[in-house]
């Protein structure tokens, strides 16, 4: 019980006579503990925008190809002696894994 007494004493004597080491550092451990969060949040929001910029990029990736397969080789089609592959069609399956490729976490490191 002495003991606890004592370390009160000694805390409220180092408290008295250094309040100014207190205060600076008790500003230092703020400022430390709110460097952390905003770092924290700044590679959560790093993360969520190239994630969102990712599924803009496939979804323009894929209504380009669309575009094309239904504009330019529907004309082609018209044309004796051309050939019209519909390789340029990509289906649910293909779009399903372009945005997969897209979104894979090590893109962004």
């Amino acid at each position: 019980m002495k003991k606890i007494s004592q370390f009160r004493l000694w805390v409220l004597d180092l408290f008295l006579n250094h309040v100014v080491v207190c205060l600076i550092a008790l500003f230092v451990i703020g400022i430390g503990i709110a460097l952390s969060n905003m770092s924290s949040l700044s590679r959560t929001l790093i993360q969520s925008q190239s994630l969102q910029n990712s599924e803009y990029q496939a979804n323009a990736i894929i209504q380009a190809w669309q575009l094309y397969s239904n504009a330019a080789a529907s004309r082609l089609a018209n044309i004796e002696g051309v050939n019209i592959r519909h390789d340029y069609f990509l289906g649910p399956v293909k779009q399903k894994l372009l945005i997969a490729k897209l979104r894979s976490p090590h893109l962004y490191r």
